[in-house]
């Protein structure tokens, strides 16, 4: 892979904006291009690089966070609605079963998916299984205490769907606030205008930001953070930042972590970097910095190798990334079988 080392992050913004508009001056489409992004800052000045330069990007920064609490009802709409358009697009998803349940309940309903979860142990079953089988069951041959906790909400969720089905756009909204869902604009203009309530669609609109029927600019440049870069495909990808504290993270190098976790920290951010340089069919470009102001790389965990001052300013020469230099075989990564059903990488 190709390495251009920048003196200053600002230094690196401009190198990374240079080395994507001559890539798409000689050919490269702007589309076939991923500019990986360690921190929202890199995104937000690489895009205005490039549009200053002539080539069209955009931040592709995925689905914001959720507000609200979820222990109180009157501030657990957002949520709902969330654990909603989930349920909408994998009814299976336990995790966004274990959301729904708990939304509104102080404790989260703990009690009865303490029970859950012992009874899914006792049958040899994992939790959503447990969680299928005993709503199915009839609340007296249960053999359980608790359980009938679940029964109010989930049928509240039955009851929405019901009502959601063939309902129209402003009747989906209507149905949804009813139910104690909060939705915000621009969803909720979006699922107004629809002559039909469509499942898919207000999923999409939810937690990707988008209707699939109203597709991303195809012939513009993406910038994204790393983990939502992975999975991309196309001619060139730029991974930025190619720091200690950015990749790996500082976990992985910090003598406040043990030996054993410093390890595992390091080998699951070099299955990340391998997997961003997978998303490049023809070429990949790192890119990385020397040095910032103290203050910037102590807020953004950067792993400083020597402070110096230079014109008055105290500036954190970083170290630079390993991956740059390790070639190594790549580790493998560890995976369990979860209580729900699926799996999780250690």
């Amino acid at each position: 892979a190709d390495h251009r080392a920048a003196a200053h992050p600002a230094a690196e913004f401009d190198a990374v904006a240079a080395l994507v508009a001559e890539a798409v001056a000689a050919g490269t489409a702007p589309g076939a291009v991923t500019v990986a992004c360690p921190h929202p800052l890199w995104a937000d000045a690489v895009a205005r690089r490039l549009e200053r330069a002539g080539v069209p990007a955009r931040i592709d920064a995925g689905p914001a966070k959720a507000k609200g609490d979820p222990r109180a009802p009157e501030r657990c709409g957002r949520l709902r609605t969330r654990a909603l358009a989930k349920l909408v697009r994998d009814p299976d998803d336990f995790t966004a079963w274990r959301s729904w349940l708990g939304l509104g309940d102080w404790l989260l309903r703990s009690d009865a998916f303490l029970e859950l979860m012992a009874w899914a142990r006792e049958h040899g079953v994992t939790a959503a299984e447990a969680f299928r089988t005993l709503r199915a069951t009839p609340d007296g041959e249960r053999g359980c205490q608790l359980f009938a906790k679940f029964d109010e909400t989930a049928d509240a969720l039955g009851r929405l769907l019901d009502a959601l089905a063939g309902a129209s756009g402003a009747g989906a909204v209507a149905a949804l606030e009813e139910a104690g869902c909060i939705v915000d604009e621009p969803v909720r203009g979006a699922l107004a205008a629809r002559e039909r309530f469509d499942g898919t669609a207000f999923a999409a609109l939810v937690l990707d930001g988008d209707a699939p029927d109203a597709a991303a600019p195809a012939d513009v440049v993406a910038v994204a953070p790393y983990r939502r870069a992975v999975g991309r495909h196309g001619d060139l990808t730029v991974v930025c930042g190619m720091v200690g504290g950015f990749l790996p993270a500082l976990d992985a190098t910090s003598d406040r972590e043990t030996v054993e976790h410093r390890r595992r920290a390091y080998d699951r951010d070099r299955l990340l970097f391998e997997a961003l340089k997978a998303t490049a069919a023809q070429r990949v470009a790192l890119t990385s910095f020397a040095d910032d102001r103290i203050e910037n790389a102590d807020a953004l965990g950067l792993d400083v190798v020597r402070i110096y001052m230079e014109d008055g300013q105290s500036l954190a020469a970083v170290r630079p990334s390993p991956y740059l230099t390790d070639a190594s075989p790549v580790p493998e990564a560890p995976t369990v079988t979860t209580r729900v059903g699926g799996l999780a990488t250690l």
